[in-house]
């Protein structure tokens, strides 16, 4: 695909996405999902790195929904709304059960569904004076598609604070809520991400993706199986798997094991 909205920047040791709307202060229309969507989705079936950085181009996260797409969206019955809506769930959920540890770079503003990106990712990281906002009241709206992902990060109390009252939320409530992890000027960006990408250097990618796909299944109960089976037959599966066979002989070679 060629990409329009998004902008990919493969590096060394981490993929960087922006989101590249800058005109329209970033905002999310249809194409935008449709890229991120597509580029997600190529991301579960062969990650390119360990680490994936998001982040919007220019001084901006992202704007939320794209005036023009809002416009569009006016004239839509209820079946062509649902359509609509079911691409921006699952970008979200894409984003959140990626086989590769996710950080979202709120390097300017972030509002509405913007958010929803943000909190679906592994860490948020956020400039200084960034500010977020729920919106979606305002208009008639409801912030529908990003609330499971956004209660996952921070909890009821704190979503209902936050989406009933549409109010400015700064950096440091972000903070103290969880919803962001820390504050990065983009000077430190680089050094913060150097540190991550020392922390995952080596990690083994099966048992990465395993541990996502694990965790994904515990936190929503997909599957059919008693936690005690499902987690052990889990951790059976990795320790007979080619790469940790190799990866645990290799460690216990290294140990003198002799009494």
């Amino acid at each position: 695909m060629e990409y329009q909205t998004i902008k990919i920047n493969e590096y060394k040791h981490y993929t960087e996405v922006r989101l590249n709307r800058p005109e329209v202060r970033n905002a999310m229309n249809g194409q935008m999902l449709d890229e991120l969507i597509y580029f997600f989705n190529e991301m579960h079936r062969q990650p390119k790195s360990s680490l994936m950085l998001l982040r919007g181009e220019g001084e901006v996260f992202s704007a939320g929904a794209d005036l023009k797409w809002m416009a569009r969206a006016v004239d839509f019955d209820v079946e062509e709304n649902v359509e609509d809506s079911r691409k921006l769930y699952q970008c979200f959920d894409l984003l959140n059960r990626l086989p590769v540890t996710t950080i979202a770079w709120l390097n300017g503003p972030a509002v509405g569904g913007a958010i929803g990106l943000a909190s679906a990712s592994d860490f948020v990281w956020v400039a200084p004076q960034v500010s977020i906002r729920f919106s979606e009241v305002k208009l008639g709206l409801v912030p529908a598609t990003v609330a499971p992902f956004v209660l996952n990060r921070i909890g009821r109390i704190k979503a209902r604070q936050w989406m009933l009252t549409s109010q400015k939320v700064e950096v440091d409530e972000m903070l103290k809520a969880g919803f962001a992890d820390e504050q990065v000027t983009g000077e430190q960006l680089p050094d913060r991400l150097e540190y991550i990408i020392e922390s995952i250097k080596g990690n083994d990618l099966h048992a990465t993706r395993m541990t996502s796909e694990l965790i994904e299944n515990l936190s929503k109960k997909h599957h059919n199986e008693s936690e005690e089976v499902y987690t052990a037959r889990i951790i059976a599966e990795a320790r007979t798997s080619d790469s940790a066979q190799q990866r645990i002989r290799r460690f216990l070679s290294s140990k003198n094991l002799s009494s």
